[in-house]
């Protein structure tokens, strides 16, 4: 069965860094060169050619940052080390035009089949829970307990889901 999901590949975060410094030393280096700094033969090459080298140092410098962003970021194969569904019910307490609402929702879509069906709330179109969510949405409640207010932590979140145990012993497939 092939997935429909693309790939990446990812690179060590050392790649990245090392992008960075050497893209660094070299805008140093062209720097020192111009201020008539002997090198000897590589200041004769980077004197003869310093657009070259600031567009690779440069290149260089921004090829690091974005190895180094990529790691950042979360790994889309993301699953738990014990597969099974997290908590029985699963409830974000929402507001209409609100950024880190749609953010939030957006979030907990990508762990569909970890964590069980999202009911989602309007608070400004239900007065009982106005005055208690009203200030601080987004809201995540599961099981009952606020887990996140105004905020949905991926990295918080991927760490709780590891901490609970599944509510079924069956492991759930991945898709």
């Amino acid at each position: 069965m092939t997935s429909s999901k693309p790939t990446t590949v990812r690179t060590p975060p050392a790649a990245g860094t090392l992008c960075l410094i050497l893209g660094f030393m070299l805008a140093v280096l062209v720097i020192a060169v111009r201020l008539h700094a002997n090198w000897g033969v590589i200041g004769r090459v980077v004197a003869r050619n310093p657009v070259i080298c600031w567009g690779l140092a440069l290149s260089l410098m921004t090829a690091g940052v974005v190895m180094i962003k990529q790691h950042t970021t979360k790994a889309n194969g993301w699953s738990p080390r014990i597969p099974g569904r997290r908590f029985r019910d699963a409830v974000l307490y929402t507001r209409k035009e609100c950024p880190l609402c749609h953010e939030a929702a957006l979030t907990l879509s990508s762990y569909e089949g970890i964590l069980p069906e999202l009911k989602t709330i309007d608070v400004d179109a239900e007065p009982e829970v106005l005055d208690d969510f009203g200030h601080c949405v987004p809201v995540l409640v599961l099981d009952g307990k606020v887990r996140f207010r105004g905020h949905v932590n991926e990295t918080l979140l991927q760490r709780l889901i590891d901490g609970t145990p599944p509510v079924d012993l069956e492991p759930i497939a991945n898709a």
